[in-house]
């Protein structure tokens, strides 16, 4: 590719070579960089779930906190000061679970930058990151208070495993 100064009109190809009495050329395409608007302004963003809008938004970061069950394709489109632009590409993102998190009245869940097990007084408890690292076995009390950095575990109670996100 080469790129041509923002004031040309006109580009040639030229071949200048010792010897040479062929010239191949193929796949020549000439874009011109597209000309916007004067005066064209973001406002704000729309934010798509399966098809139906969800939210507008100046910024530029959105979190679902709601999400449909199962998967779900999300889209943004630009609102500008003179209209709104076409969709972006579509993006999947399905649901994990996670929310479920208790198992014969035990209650695994996350608090204060800790997982907190509740109601497995004398059951062994293992929690391993998402890499299979082990970073705590033990038997737990009454309420056990596991420090953990932020990521994804797996909490192991009981025979049961459920995940766990630490904010």
């Amino acid at each position: 590719t080469y790129d041509l100064p923002a004031n040309a009109t006109y580009f040639a190809i030229r071949c200048v070579s010792a010897n040479a009495f062929l010239l191949g050329i193929d796949n020549v395409v000439y874009k011109p960089q597209p000309v916007l608007p004067e005066g064209l302004a973001v406002e704000s963003y729309n934010v798509y779930r399966n098809g139906e809008l969800l939210d507008n938004t100046a910024a530029t970061e959105f979190t679902d906190n709601a999400p449909a069950d199962g998967d779900n394709v999300y889209a943004v489109s630009v609102v500008y000061n003179m209209g709104e632009s076409i969709l972006s590409d579509p993006c999947t993102v399905g649901t994990s679970g996670i929310e479920n998190n208790s198992m014969d009245n035990i209650r695994v869940y996350e608090e204060n930058g800790a997982i907190v097990i509740r109601g497995a007084e004398g059951k062994r408890a293992t929690v391993s990151d998402m890499s299979g690292i082990v970073l705590h076995n033990d038997i737990c009390s009454d309420v056990s208070v596991i420090s953990v950095s932020r990521g994804v575990y797996v909490v192991k109670v009981n025979g049961k495993a459920i995940k766990v996100i630490v904010r």
